[in-house]
C-alpha cells in the first residue's frame, strides 16, 4: 500500500512539473507581447528568444539572430504598436497557439482597423524559437494592397528620396515610412 502511495506521489510530481512548463510557455508568449507593447528594452525582448528566431508568414520565412531581431523591434516601435493577447492555449510541451490583436500607425492607414491573427509559438530550452502565422481573422487584404500601392506610387512620383521605405525594416526605414505616410496624408 505504501508503494502505491509513493508511486502516485512521483506521478503527481512529474505531472505538476509538466503542467508548469506548459504554463511557462504560455506566460513567455504573453510576456513577449507585453514587452513589445510596453516598450521594454530590446535586450529584454531578445532575452525571451532563442539565439535564432524563425518567423514564418505564409510563403515568407525570415531568420533573425538576437541582434537582427533588435533591428526589427526598433522598426516596429517607431509605428507605436499596441498588442493585445486575446487568447493563449498550450498545444503541447513546446508549442503555444496565441491570438493577437495589433494596431499601429502603419496598420491603421493600410487596414483602417486593427489586425487580428493567430500564431503558433515554438519553444526550445524555454526560449521562443519560432513564430508561425496561422491565419488572420481580421485583415482586409484588398484594402491593404490598394492603399499600399497608392502610397508607394505617390512617394515614387513626389518624394523619391523616400522610395524603398516599404521593404526597409530598420529604424531608418520606419522613419521613412512614417514620413511617407505624413506626406501622403497631407497631399
Amino acid at each position: 500500500m505504501k508503494l502505491v502511495g509513493f508511486i502516485t506521489f512521483i506521478i503527481l510530481c512529474f505531472s505538476c512539473k509538466h503542467k508548469t512548463e506548459l504554463t511557462d510557455h504560455s506566460a513567455i508568449s504573453k510576456h513577449y507581447y507585453m514587452a513589445l507593447n510596453e516598450g521594454e528594452t530590446k535586450e529584454e525582448v531578445a532575452s525571451l528568444l532563442s539565439t535564432t528566431l524563425i518567423n514564418i508568414q505564409g510563403a515568407d520565412t525570415a531568420r533573425y539572430t538576437q541582434e537582427t531581431y533588435k533591428d526589427w523591434i526598433a522598426w516596429d516601435r517607431l509605428f507605436e504598436p499596441t498588442y493585445k493577447v486575446i487568447s493563449s492555449v498550450n498545444i503541447d510541451d513546446h508549442r503555444v497557439k496565441i491570438k493577437i490583436e495589433k494596431n499601429d500607425k502603419r496598420i491603421g492607414f493600410l487596414n483602417e482597423e486593427p489586425v487580428v491573427y493567430t500564431e503558433i509559438h515554438t519553444f526550445e530550452n524555454q526560449k521562443l524559437s519560432r513564430i508561425e502565422l496561422q491565419d488572420y481573422q481580421v485583415f482586409n487584404d484588398s484594402l491593404w494592397i490598394a492603399k499600399r500601392t497608392m502610397l508607394t506610387s505617390y512617394i515614387k512620383e513626389n518624394h523619391p528620396e523616400l522610395d524603398g521605405f516599404i521593404i526597409d525594416q530598420t529604424a531608418d526605414g520606419a522613419k521613412k515610412y512614417l514620413a511617407a505616410l505624413t506626406n501622403y496624408k497631407s497631399k
